[in-house]
């Protein structure tokens, strides 16, 4: 019974610290793309920052399509 009820309470603490590293990395990216050496090192950059975001909605949408149907 514990651990039934301790289950939404892990999921949404592990979700919301995935959102905090995910704020951490396009931070951290956005710091290094004021600046960059060249047209070329900005499109990784940007491709990057993409990258990041798409990877944290799609495990957000896998998460949460998997508490639905279970």
């Amino acid at each position: 019974m514990t651990r039934e009820m301790a289950a939404p309470v892990h999921v949404t603490a592990g979700i919301g610290i995935f959102f905090m590293t995910i704020c951490t990395a396009e931070t951290g990216l956005m710091q290094k793309s004021i600046a960059p050496n060249s047209i070329s090192e900005g499109q990784v950059i940007n491709f990057t920052g993409l990258f990041i975001l798409l990877f944290g909605v799609a495990v957000t949408v896998t998460v949460a399509l998997r508490r639905i149907s279970v």
